[in-house]
């Protein structure tokens, strides 16, 4: 997690942004930024991404938006385990686009591998 920077929003619809979720050690920076939210009520942490004005203003980038809301109304049954679902998507025609996943606290991959020593092994 980073501090919040001058240009990064400090509410996107009932969530107040707490910090930015940059990439860990060994990541590449992500398209889109992400943020750590809480809702109004302060019941939920949720993750939100919300894409850079110039992903606003291209087209496709709002097709494939607009494509996130429908596998968010569509989806219906669990996803698989190792994707968290879209719950709330907003902004798609209009102002700043954003979505929204449940916070789920975990270590990246590369904390992963260096807290094992490196690669998995196999089992036989």
């Amino acid at each position: 997690m980073e501090p919040l920077s001058q240009g990064d929003p400090r509410r996107l619809g009932p969530y107040h942004i707490i910090a930015r979720l940059g990439p860990d050690a060994g990541e590449a920076p992500a398209v889109e930024p992400r943020f750590i939210a809480r809702s109004a009520a302060g019941d939920r942490t949720v993750v939100i991404t919300a894409p850079s004005r110039e992903l606003v203003d291209d087209a496709a980038y709002r097709e494939r938006f607009r494509g996130a809301e429908n596998a968010r109304l569509l989806g219906g049954g669990r996803p698989p385990l190792w994707l968290a679902p879209v719950v709330e998507v907003s902004g798609g025609e209009t102002g700043q686009p954003w979505s929204v996943t449940p916070f789920l606290p975990m270590l990246s991959l590369p904390a992963v591998l260096e807290a094992n020593g490196g690669r998995f092994r196999c089992a036989p």
